[in-house]
């Protein structure tokens, strides 16, 4: 369990509530009462309130509950706020351990993996503001190349001023990107105990393969109560959307 309180940019009164109700959730959480510690982090959720730490703590007490399928849900929506965090890792996949669907990844090329760990390094509002600092600089170092007497200078200005547009446009690229990934919901976890996946949103549709509660998936088109959804191994097929949470 983790106690870090989610940290807002003015500490005003709802901040002090959100302190207040964060800490007695850990309190109940403490004293083995992980029903009503779980209850209490969802309603400081469904108030607004979010943090890596919030969805971790109620991570744990849903596995507390014996219930895989909402501690990973959440140990996946902390993951998205705090990527590298050990605990979030470790916990995760301790807990897909005790899943029954084994999905091996479909490859993914070297250029992708690093791509996707490069910009995972930091968040969408870190990169947002590396980008505005770098365009400063790039603004510096132009007036360098325009101003300056000594041909080095300008050369050494001209220079910096590419390389610093360069690793602007790429930290607003990565913005966007974790932006998208933090806020969008392509991905879910299935609830239900079995589900079978077909080949068609329809009953009818042939039986493709059955999937069981805490899989993670990737979802698509929606049509009626159907959704289609995307394995780790490249399998898909369709299921009811009333099956599966998003992330």
């Amino acid at each position: 369990m983790k106690k870090t309180l989610l940290i807002l940019a003015i500490f005003s009164f709802p901040a002090l509530v959100f302190a207040d109700a964060f800490d007695d959730a850990n309190d109940m959480y403490a004293q083995g009462d992980y029903e009503s510690a779980a209850t209490a982090y969802e309603q400081i959720i469904a108030g607004g309130s979010e943090s890596s730490e919030l969805y971790y703590n109620l991570g744990n007490a849903y596995y507390r509950m014996d219930d895989m399928a909402s501690a990973i849900l959440n140990y996946e929506r902390a993951l998205k706020l705090d990527p590298y965090d050990p605990d979030i890792i470790h916990n995760l996949d301790f807990v897909r351990a005790r899943t029954v669907d084994k999905i091996n990844p479909a490859g993914e090329m070297l250029v992708s993996k690093w791509w996707k760990d490069l910009r995972n390094i930091a968040s969408s509002d870190v990169w947002a503001y590396t980008a505005v600092s770098l365009f400063l600089f790039m603004l510096a170092a132009l007036a360098t190349y325009i101003f300056a007497a000594p041909v080095w200078s300008r050369k050494t200005g001209f220079a910096l001023s590419v390389v610093s547009l360069a690793f602007c446009i790429l930290s607003i690229v990565f913005s966007a990107q974790q932006k998208d990934f933090q806020e969008g919901g392509n991905e879910a976890i299935i609830f239900a105990p079995t589900v079978t996946v077909k080949s068609s949103p329809d009953n009818s549709g042939t039986d493709l393969f059955i999937l069981h509660t805490g899989t993670k998936v990737k979802v698509g088109d929606n049509v009626g109560s159907w959704v289609e959804i995307t394995m780790q191994d490249g399998n898909s097929g369709w299921m009811p959307s009333d099956a599966l949470r998003v992330i």
